[in-house]
């Protein structure tokens, strides 16, 4: 099965990449700001919360994060081994977004966003992995529902 999406894997590993030095780009270059086009703009936020505004305190959150990224490799490992490829492919954008999120809140205890899209919120290449993981697992399970 590795072989099968080892494409996959190596594009998703560069997506993360290429979201962690954004990440440190942006908190070093904090006073910069980009964009302000058609409602899009690249700026610095740092995020206490979660996602929609939603807060915890720190500690609660990381642990709240560990255990959705335990859980998730424990899926992700149950979906490859059963072979059911586009579960594999929706835990694996949900586990390496949650990790680089991970990654932020352990280090600096916020998520550092930086696509401010002005009539929605400002999110981060992370955020976009989960949600169309999460999309993708939405699909499944209603096709899995309308095949019943």
């Amino acid at each position: 099965m590795f072989k099968k999406y080892f494409g996959f894997s190596i594009a998703l590993f560069g997506i993360f990449i290429v979201d962690r030095f954004l990440k440190n780009w942006f908190l070093l270059n904090a006073a910069e700001n980009f964009g302000g086009i058609f409602g899009l703009a690249f700026r610095l936020v740092k995020n206490p919360g979660i996602a929609f505004g939603l807060s915890f305190n720190q500690p609660l959150l990381i642990i709240i994060t560990i255990t959705i990224v335990i859980i998730l490799t424990g899926l992700l490992l149950n979906a490859c081994r059963s072979r059911r490829s586009w579960e594999s492919i929706a835990l694996s954008l949900l586990l390496i977004g949650s990790i680089s999120n991970l990654i932020d809140r352990w280090r600096y205890g916020f998520v550092i966003d930086y696509i401010d899209v002005s009539w929605f919120t400002v999110f981060n290449i992370a955020d976009c992995l989960i949600t169309v993981g999460v999309g993708i697992l939405i699909f499944l399970i209603l096709r899995i529902k309308k095949a019943n």
